[in-house]
């Protein structure tokens, strides 16, 4: 349900730093030396426009380096479960509980699963998708060497 990558970056967190603002073309929000949160400016999976407002965060990657020896860090690429899983999670047993104890007709209780299944794999796959590519663009940008 979540990316957790771990790379050595060969440098120091300003070196770091420096890259991710300099080098990475999406908005990032430092959060402390060494924490970020780096954005997708345009989201398809939730159709979210960054600076835009909006109820969830849209497509992020949080970066975390922690000091490793004196030339090197290491770099953790990390996403969180998106609130989208819980949405539909909660979504569909409330239409399955509701369709099982509240409708006598046989259809919504068989329609309720192909639209779970349909809007669990959008929401996974495509939003998967999308963090993947950011996380792999942040690899190559910050020449980070996979752990």
């Amino acid at each position: 349900m979540t990316i957790q990558n771990r790379y050595s970056f060969n440098g120091s967190i300003e070196q770091l730093e420096e890259l991710i603002l300099k080098k990475n073309k999406n908005q990032t929000d430092i959060i402390n030396k060494g924490s970020y949160k780096i954005h997708y400016a345009f989201s398809i999976g939730t159709l979210i426009i960054k600076n835009a407002p909006s109820v969830v965060d849209g497509i992020n990657v949080n970066v975390l380096a922690k000091f490793k020896n004196a030339n090197s860090l290491d770099v953790c690429l990390f996403t969180k479960i998106r609130p989208e899983h819980y949405f539909i999670a909660i979504g569909f047993t409330f239409i399955s509980l509701g369709t099982l104890f509240f409708s006598d007709i046989i259809l919504p209780k068989l329609f309720s699963i192909p639209v779970w299944i349909c809007f669990h794999l959008w929401f996974h796959w495509i939003l998967r998708a999308q963090e993947d590519t950011l996380v792999n663009n942040l690899e190559k940008e910050l020449n980070l060497i996979r752990v």
